[in-house]
């Protein structure tokens, strides 16, 4: 009992998406999270206590989250970051398209884990029949992906994460939604807002928006018009 005060205080500082994994290392007979987090705690709680876990094993693991936690962190950085090459990204003057996009990203996080040898970025790194966009991968044998979408691919977005989910042991997943256009912001098109909604609530993924102030014009000049504030998952 008189591990439970600190115990439940190192459980409340953590997100769901925190919780789950020490549900998973610690303690995987604990039913899953229903929506109510503080009984999602408690539940935790009652299962390390009632197996006796040691406070060393749950910090250890609470070290490795706070590990994994500052890779996200440089990554969404990193992507938020990014500004596009408008002529390139422009190339069949209809419309900004995803591959040079993606590209654009790919070598700016390649440029943000330089000097880090342990992290590898891999632009369409393939796992079995699939291949994301971007992965960031790092120790111990983990894996960050990064779905690139434009306002016409947006329709493949959830069958994509589905797969991703059923067939891939990741760390964590980004979708990352470029538009150059302030019609296409989330907030002023009801199908991308909601697919973007659902990727996060069904998916966990963490959503970025970059909209038309994230490309230079030819120039090398900023675009002037506003960039959609990034959205992540409520926990």
């Amino acid at each position: 009992m008189s591990q439970a005060g600190p115990i439940r205080s190192i459980l409340q500082t953590r997100t769901i998406e925190e919780l789950n994994v020490i549900r998973r290392e610690l303690c995987p007979k604990v039913t899953p999270y229903d929506g109510d987090k503080t009984n999602y705690i408690t539940r935790i709680r009652r299962s390390l206590r009632n197996r006796e876990i040691p406070c060393g094993e749950l910090v250890s693991v609470i070290e490795t989250l706070d590990a994994n936690r500052r890779v996200t962190t440089r990554i969404r950085h990193r992507i938020q970051d990014v500004q596009f090459s408008y002529n390139a990204s422009h190339g069949n003057r209809s419309g900004i398209t995803e591959n040079p996009l993606s590209s654009e990203l790919f070598q700016g996080l390649r440029y943000k884990f330089d000097n880090d040898p342990e992290y590898t970025v891999y632009d369409e790194f393939r796992f079995g029949r699939y291949r994301p966009d971007l992965c960031v991968y790092g120790p111990p044998d983990r894996y960050y992906l990064i779905e690139v979408k434009i306002h016409g691919s947006m329709g493949s977005l959830l069958n994509k994460l589905s797969n991703y989910s059923n067939d891939i042991d990741y760390e964590k997943l980004f979708v990352c939604y470029i538009t150059d256009s302030d019609a296409r912001l989330p907030e002023n098109s009801r199908s991308v807002e909601n697919a973007l909604h659902d990727a996060a609530e069904k998916y966990n993924a963490e959503i970025i928006v970059k909209g038309p102030s994230a490309f230079r014009d030819g120039h090398g000049h900023e675009e002037t018009s506003s960039l959609a504030l990034p959205t992540t998952p409520s926990t």
